[in-house]
């Protein structure tokens, strides 16, 4: 009875480490499809009528529509204030058509206690709103799901800091920009993929063969 105790403690240590192996793959799989599935595109964009110039064009009273897009897994962690790297803005306008921000220019602010989400300069030192929404919405949210379209009444307060901002189409200045309203779109229709895609077969084996190789090796050893 003890011998085939003896013989059979082997064949064990082989299962087991095994199934260690099993689980470590799955684990690792299953981390992976959760981080990738998770993360979805986000378009942000601030709304309203404005009058002013680009370049040697002049508008007056059109829509002008500003949207960032950027994905979830690349919102920073919500707290107090969430602050986005700078990012690409896209500027349309009404009669004159499409622009683009110079990257690096213009950047999402938010903060919780004072219940507002501004788009605004951002350099090394400082934050410049250019248009910032207020609304008790934005107490509790986390720039990560759809919300709006939210609007602010009457015309923005930081207009003045709409001077010569440098953009595709030459620089922009912004003379008015009334009832500007603030939507989040999540997912499909954002100008991005609506999930990134699972990763393939062929690249998780890369995961998986390496483990597999490892079992082989402490099966030889046992």
């Amino acid at each position: 009875m003890l011998c085939r105790i003896a013989d059979a403690s082997p064949f064990y240590k082989v299962g087991h480490m095994r199934l260690r192996a099993l689980v470590l793959a799955l684990g690792v799989s299953a981390f992976v499809q959760f981080s990738v599935v998770g993360a979805e595109t986000i378009k942000y964009v601030f709304d309203g009528t404005a009058s002013g110039t680009l370049g040697s064009q002049t508008f007056s009273n059109v829509d002008l529509n500003e949207s960032a897009v950027t994905d979830t897994a690349s919102v920073p962690a919500n707290g107090e204030q969430i602050n986005f790297a700078p990012m690409p803005f896209t500027i349309d306008i009404g009669g004159v058509g499409s622009t683009t921000v110079s990257t690096g220019l213009l950047s999402l602010f938010h903060n919780a206690s004072f219940q507002f989400v501004a788009a605004g300069w951002k350099t090394s030192s400082s934050e410049i709103d250019v248009i910032e929404i207020n609304n008790p919405a934005f107490l509790t949210y986390d720039m990560t799901t759809s919300i709006g379209p939210i609007t602010e009444t009457g015309s923005d307060p930081f207009i003045g800091n709409w001077q010569n901002m440098s953009t595709s189409g030459g620089n922009l200045t912004v003379t008015s920009w009334d009832n500007v309203s603030f939507t989040a779109t999540l997912g499909s229709g954002t100008g991005g993929s609506n999930a990134v895609p699972l990763p393939s077969a062929a690249w998780l084996s890369l995961i998986g063969l390496p483990l597999a190789a490892i079992a082989a090796r402490r099966r030889s050893a046992v």
